[in-house]
């Protein structure tokens, strides 16, 4: 797969995600851009002066357009209707409610709901009904852009969890809706299973975890992210990135370099895996509380997953 960048955003462009959108180009060739490009792109704010948020309606992510999607191995095309999004992790991936999220909903924001697609709630968190959280919203409304076709995002975060939780081979029932799931499987075994009911199958996964494993070594949480990872890869064999939101320094009051180091480590040997730096939001109490972000922080975040996934360079 390859992901190239259209053209440059200007400063003055007020068109939040469609512009990021313009950029987002999806072929099935080789992958090409450094981690160096990347790493500049996402660290640091220059982004935030550019896009619009909830705050200002009028910016909302609609409008501008998307460019043609070139044609990929065997003459097929690959455009936004491939575009499928998997958010798993913990609060920071479900988020909270946040009613002046609505902004971001629409008819063709799709979440599953067991027996079919219905419209996503984003205003509301990615573990209540048919929400899928800010940060999901947000990410697939940047993908989409002004594209008419349906977007697919499912978020089967539960906040408060360990990483354990998520794996293949956990021994944890999974929560569902309060509850835990009738059947006794896992959070792996859930989700996994939810894609194939729906018929769809992820193209994206964005993962925030971390704040619950604060006290891990690098070693012993960078295994079992790994092994979780591979697992991905494995059982979603049209994934073609993934994103992770790194852990904040300090988050919730524990320490978390070990979390943090591996979450770089896995990023920077996997050049599909994209890391999205959060250093300068954690540390702006408009945007971080110390341990979760603002709407504001979230929407943040959802632009940087975007331009991680596009390789783009301000």
């Amino acid at each position: 797969m390859e992901l190239r960048k259209a053209s440059p955003l200007r400063p003055s462009h007020r068109s939040s995600t469609a512009a990021l959108a313009a950029w987002f180009v999806v072929t099935t060739t080789a992958c090409v851009g450094g981690r160096s490009e990347f790493m500049t792109l996402v660290d640091g704010a220059p982004l935030d002066a550019s896009v619009g948020d909830s705050t200002n309606s009028s910016a909302a992510p609609r409008g501008g357009s998307r460019p043609a999607v070139s044609a990929g191995a065997g003459g097929a095309e690959s455009g936004p209707s491939d575009s499928v999004l998997f958010v798993n992790g913990q609060s920071n991936a479900t988020t909270f409610e946040f009613p002046e999220a609505g902004i971001y909903d629409s008819a063709d924001l799709l979440t599953w709901e067991g027996e079919g697609w219905v419209t996503a709630k984003v205003g509301l968190p990615g573990h209540v009904g048919a929400g899928v959280g800010a940060l999901a919203g947000r990410t697939m409304r940047g993908i989409l852009g002004s594209s008419e076709v349906p977007g697919r995002v499912d978020n089967h975060g539960w906040p408060g969890q360990a990483l354990s939780y998520f794996l293949p081979a956990s021994s944890d029932v999974a929560m569902v809706a309060g509850d835990v799931d009738s059947s006794g499987r896992n959070n792996y075994r859930l989700a996994r299973d939810s894609w194939t009911a729906s018929g769809a199958e992820p193209t994206v996964v964005l993962w925030a975890q971390g704040e619950a494993d604060g006290e891990a070594s690098a070693a012993e949480y960078g295994a079992s992210l790994e092994t979780l990872v591979a697992a991905w890869w494995h059982d979603y064999p049209k994934l073609e990135r993934i994103v992770i939101v790194q852990t904040a320094e300090g988050a919730c009051g524990r320490r978390t370099d070990g979390v943090r180091a591996a979450q770089a480590t896995v990023a920077a040997v996997d050049p599909r895996v994209r890391l999205v730096l959060v250093d300068d939001l954690t540390r702006d109490p408009a945007y971080h509380d110390g341990c979760h972000y603002t709407l504001a922080g979230y929407e943040r975040l959802a632009d940087r997953a975007v331009l991680a996934l596009g390789l783009l360079t301000l």
